[in-house]
């Protein structure tokens, strides 16, 4: 895969960097460096100003979707279902198992890390991983979750409702099924 670096006033390319596979979501910049997440499982900080490597840290299995940076920790999950926290040094702070891969980013909500699975699970957790939540629904996840207002809303594939609305807590507070 191919990260390009841009000039947001003129289009002009700055810099390429060549990592080890497809990139399928988004890049994360912050304080001077770039992170990205590759097909082939791993985690990888390039220097904004010329793209060279910086660190590459390898993971389980395939990673899908963006990363999700909240107050110094890197949030992702990979195929096999593992949620990882990683530091802007690349160093591992933590990772769950959970049950179905983890195709969509995660998110932060108040203090809470929600992550949903391909198996129509949501879980969550304090933002070292701790206090787990599971939610289980019909349907497949693979949209990231979203804020709005005091809600996580989670779009549903392939189940009996489009689009669920969950309460910190993960109770759910009303669905939305379009009519056939």
């Amino acid at each position: 895969g191919r990260i390009y670096a841009l000039d947001a006033l003129t289009g002009e390319e700055q810099w390429v960097s060549l990592v080890s596979s497809a990139v399928l979501g988004s890049v994360l910049v912050q304080d001077g460096q770039v992170y990205v997440t590759t097909f082939d499982g791993a985690l990888i900080a390039l220097d904004a100003r010329n793209g060279e490597m910086l660190w590459q840290k390898k993971v389980a299995d395939r990673i899908w979707a963006a990363p999700f940076l909240y107050d110094g920790l890197i949030f992702f999950g990979d195929a096999n279902g593992n949620l990882y926290a990683f530091d802007l040094d690349g160093e591992e702070q933590w990772s769950q198992e959970l049950n179905g891969a983890v195709i969509a980013s995660p998110l932060v909500k108040d203090e809470t890390l929600v992550a949903v699975t391909s198996l129509g699970n949501i879980y969550l957790m304090g933002l070292d991983g701790s206090d787990i939540q599971p939610v289980s629904i019909g349907g497949e996840l693979y949209a990231s979750p979203a804020p709005a207002g005091d809600f996580i809303l989670v779009a549903v594939t392939d189940g009996d409702n489009f689009l669920i609305a969950l309460d910190q807590n993960g109770a759910q507070k009303w669905v939305y099924t379009p009519e056939k």
